[in-house]
């Protein structure tokens, strides 16, 4: 990481993002979420409840330029006397995301590959490290797309927050796009590599499309 340090050019926050995605939201035990979310140690008997959550992103366009994203959030934690959201474990498909996203943000992000392709009506997602493809999703989206957008939403209920370097990085990304109802029809997904969500309930599911994502910069505090 230090040598990407070096090599790889800075872009600092505030990001725009642009592209299309899908959030899946499941129901999980709290010993799931312990055990198997990816949590880190001391943060494990701070998860707040047995939701988690799924995204898989293709920005278009970023600062950091196009890239691909797989990210899990195990709901909410409590830190520093209030809860946010963590993401405690994320690949995508860049250097320049994997090391700005962890300076910018403290987002643990690792390189991985992403093969995104369509068939019968459905768009099949592979992500993989060197030979081993270690999550597969095949999704359907289904019309029609209604708008949604962040600014109903409080910052308190949006702050994402990540340790890292001995510090807690909050952030409340906000954004706007459009969204369509979707279905998981399959995935197949390595426990070793990332929370194996099959083992939980699938609560519900959506394509944003056209969506609009602003990552400001973030708020640093020593942990």
């Amino acid at each position: 990481m230090l040598n990407q340090m070096k090599t790889v050019p800075r872009v600092s926050a505030p990001w725009q993002l642009r592209g299309t995605g899908y959030i899946l939201l499941f129901r999980f035990s709290r010993s799931f979420l312990r055990e198997h979310g990816f949590l880190m140690a001391e943060w494990e008997s701070q998860v707040a409840g047995g939701f988690g959550t799924v995204m898989i992103v293709d920005y278009q366009q970023s600062d950091a330029g196009p890239y691909q994203e797989l990210l899990f959030v195990p709901g909410r934690v409590r830190l520093h006397q209030r809860h946010a959201y963590t993401i405690s474990k994320i690949y995508v498909s860049t250097e320049s995301s994997v090391v700005n996203g962890r300076s910018n943000w403290g987002i643990p992000k690792e390189l991985a590959q992403f093969d995104i392709t369509q068939s019968g009506g459905l768009e099949h997602i592979h992500i993989s490290q060197g030979n081993k493809t270690f999550a597969s999703f095949s999704l359907q989206a289904n019309r029609p797309s209604f708008p949604v957008t962040t600014a109903v939403i409080p910052s308190t209920f949006r702050t994402i927050a990540q340790a890292y370097q001995g510090q807690i990085f909050y952030t409340a990304p906000s954004g706007r796009g459009s969204m369509q109802h979707a279905k998981l029809r399959h995935a197949a997904i390595d426990p070793a590599y990332f929370p194996d969500v099959t083992q939980g309930r699938l609560i519900t599911a959506g394509k944003v499309t056209n969506f609009n994502l602003e990552f400001p910069e973030a708020q640093v505090v020593a942990s």
